[in-house]
Order: structure tokens, then C-alpha cells, then sequence
């Protein structure tokens, strides 16, 4: 087994020296640390023995996937907001166990100084030594945080209940839900807020895709169609789902908002370019992000973070979901 006596021998100095060069002490100079270096890395053990901490901070980063333009919105607003930091990106795939590996392989094996996980899966959420921070997607669907945390959330819950309420003050009792299987939860929620506000919900409105994204919402909305005549309104999981659900509508001819008003969630940056304008429910990935910048490095720093921050969601309006009375 290589020891640094060894190392220290074959580079011909003492093993103060070498383990000055390995610490990033300022005694060594360059040539001599880059030859002790030479040395450890022809053995194989550099690594064992190098302990200068980088310079920079380590965040790691979880997302479900890398296949939304959701979640990689998130990461890229989480890295310009940590631009002077590195940041580690790993997917859970939607596993809770490889949620869990992950927690545990970043808070045990890795050299992350903190940790921030997207729209985390398992209930509850792996307590954890090192300093994190959950982005959750609504406080509804979020359980209890974890010990020393900061939980981060969006009030998405009323902002579906005021779409509904639109809807019901413009005389709309027909409508729909369409989601996947990623997003089934969001379902249940949808049907919960309809009783709450005294408006039916139809089982023949509802559908629960196989497929994701624009297809997942194509072929729910053909399954809508042929039950008959589709409802008034239809509430989308999310954006993608609902730009499917109205080409669609679309070929059956079926008129976006004349005929069935449709609204999605997420907010994405080319609905307002669609044909019509999509209507979206906003989660407000700017500021949530901005706020788990600050929190991760508070907790990094050793200072107070708050422990839960509610967000404000946004319903946007526009033509897709305009209903003329």
C-alpha cells in the first residue's frame, strides 16, 4: 500500500513537505508540489491524499427528469441565480428509491456543500445532515418537511380553484380534466375543488393518458371525443398537455375558445405565441428559484433561512380560456 512516506521518498523530500504540497500549503512551491502530484497519480492515490477544498461552492441539483422543458426551466433559472457556484445535476426518473440513493450518495459519498431537490417524489422526504432546499409544486401535494430544511411552495391549489371560479361566474358547468400518468394527482385535486365549489364533475370528462406530453394530451382528447360531445371547458395537468388536447379539438373541428375553452399550467414561454395564446396557471419559476438560491446559501453559511415560503401562482389569462358572455 502506498503511504505518503513513500511518496515523499521517491520525490525526494520529507513527508512534511509532501504533506504540505497535498494540503495547498503556500510553503511548497510549484515545482516541487507538481512533483510530489506526479508521483501520487503514477501510484494511483492522488486522490487519497489531496484534501485542498475547491474553491468554489458545490450545490447538487435532483430533478425528476430531464425530458420537460419544466424541469430544465428550473435548472437553468437555479444556475444563473448560482452563477459563482458548481452544480452537480442528477434524475430520479420519478423513483422514490432512486430519490433516496441520491439523497444519500450526495449527503455521504459526494463533496456537495448543499442540496436542492426539484419536485421531490418519496413521502416523507429523507432527512438529510447536509443544508437543503424543496422546490415542491404546491404545498397541497408537499407532506411535511424534513428537519433542517427550507420548503418552498406555490399556492398552485387556490389558483386552480379561481380558474374554476371563472369559469362558473361565466355560467360554465362542464368541464374536463385531462392529465398523464406522471400527473394523475393533479386529478384528484381538480375533482376535489369542483365539489367544493358546487360544480359537477363528470366522469366522462376526465382522462388519464398512457402517453406524455403533447401526445398524452392528443389522444386524451380524442378519448373525450369519442364519448360525445366534449365538455365546455377542459383543465390541462400542464402546458404541453393542453397544446395536444387543441390540435386535437382542432381537427375535429372544434373552435379554441368558441367551442371549448382550454387552460393549461406552467406558463411556458411560447404560450403566448400559440394559436390561440395559451392560458396557463404560472408557478412562478423565477422567484421560486431565487428564493432557493438565497436559502441553500444561507444554510450553507451557517445562517438563519426561513423553513417554508409560499409563493404566489398566477393565473394567466388569455384567448385559449376566454369565455365570452
Amino acid at each position: 500500500m502506498m503511504t505518503l512516506s513513500k511518496i515523499a521518498r521517491e520525490a525526494h523530500v520529507s513527508v512534511s513537505t509532501a504533506s504540505k504540497a497535498f494540503s495547498g500549503s503556500p510553503e511548497v512551491n510549484e515545482e516541487t508540489r507538481q512533483l510530489v502530484f506526479r508521483v501520487a497519480k503514477e501510484h494511483g492515490c492522488f486522490k487519497k491524499f489531496y484534501n485542498v477544498k475547491y474553491p468554489k461552492l458545490v450545490i447538487g441539483v435532483i430533478a425528476p427528469e430531464f425530458s420537460s422543458m419544466y424541469y430544465t426551466r428550473f435548472l437553468s433559472l437555479i444556475q444563473q441565480n448560482l452563477d459563482h457556484c458548481e452544480l452537480c445535476v442528477s434524475t430520479t426518473n420519478f423513483s422514490p428509491e432512486r430519490e433516496r440513493e441520491l439523497m444519500d450518495y450526495y449527503s455521504k459519498h459526494s463533496n456537495v456543500d448543499g442540496l436542492i431537490l426539484i419536485d421531490p417524489i418519496s413521502r416523507p422526504v429523507v432527512s438529510i445532515e447536509i443544508p437543503l432546499v424543496l422546490l415542491w409544486g404546491s404545498k397541497a401535494t408537499g407532506g411535511d418537511p424534513p428537519g433542517e430544511c427550507t420548503s418552498i411552495y406555490t399556492n398552485g391549489r387556490e389558483v386552480m380553484r379561481e380558474a374554476i371560479r371563472y369559469l362558473k361566474e361565466k355560467g360554465v358547468s362542464s368541464v374536463g380534466f385531462i392529465s398523464e400518468n406522471q400527473t394523475a394527482h393533479k386529478e384528484a385535486l381538480f375533482c376535489r375543488l369542483m365539489e367544493e365549489e358546487g360544480l359537477p364533475v363528470e366522469e366522462k370528462y376526465l382522462c388519464c393518458s398512457q402517453k406524455r406530453f403533447e401526445e398524452g394530451g392528443f389522444q386524451a382528447m380524442e378519448t373525450l371525443l369519442s364519448r360525445g360531445v366534449p365538455p365546455r371547458a377542459v383543465l390541462c395537468a400542464y402546458d404541453y398537455v393542453a397544446i395536444g388536447a387543441i390540435r386535437s379539438l382542432k381537427d375535429h373541428g372544434f373552435r379554441v375558445p368558441e367551442d371549448v375553452a382550454v387552460l393549461g399550467k406552467d406558463d411556458l414561454a411560447e404560450d403566448r405565441y400559440l394559436d390561440p395564446p395559451l392560458a396557463s396557471i404560472s408557478s412562478s419559476p423565477e422567484e421560486r428559484c431565487r428564493l432557493a438560491a438565497e436559502a441553500i446559501l444561507k444554510r450553507i453559511g451557517g445562517e438563519e433561512a426561513e423553513k417554508e415560503i409560499v409563493v404566489p401562482a398566477k393565473l394567466q389569462i388569455r384567448r385559449s380560456f376566454e369565455i365570452d358572455t
